[in-house]
């Protein structure tokens, strides 16, 4: 019996009637090309690149294990976004992490030798600049 929103049955009822009606209203529904060019403009537009790089991000950032992007969740979220997304395995976003992690050490080298050098030719200057005199 309906009161409502509101659904009262008795306990010992085993009716699937609703559960039935429930799983046909709950198909996925294939996003049209319109729904999904609105959906670009909304999240700035799908790349197969800026979706790997914001899962490496993600998962060096907030600690998450590689697998994450082989979990039914994770990829039906993705795919609610965008159906034909290409979700990397977590194998590739290993590799992908340890590639970015190789590019950014050799970055960070060669900053650092700049700004040693940079550092010590400043103290050398300040050195010569106050050095004190003879009296």
């Amino acid at each position: 019996m309906r009161t409502g929103n509101k659904l009262h049955r008795a306990a010992d009822e085993a009716s699937t009637t609703n559960l039935g009606r429930h799983v046909r209203d709950c198909e996925p529904v294939t996003a049209s090309p319109a729904s999904i060019q609105m959906m670009a403009k909304f999240v700035g537009g799908y790349t197969r690149e800026a979706l790997r790089w914001s899962i490496i991000k993600w998962v060096a950032g907030h600690n998450r294990p590689y697998s994450i992007v082989e979990d039914e969740a994770f990829i039906s979220l993705i795919h609610m976004l965008n159906p034909r997304a290409n979700i990397p395995t977590a194998n590739t976003v290993s590799l992908d992490l340890k590639l970015v992690h190789t590019l950014m050490t050799a970055r960070l080298i060669d900053h650092l030798k700049v700004s040693s050098l940079d550092f010590i030719a400043h103290s050398l200057l300040l050195m010569y600049t106050f050095r004190p005199t003879k009296e």
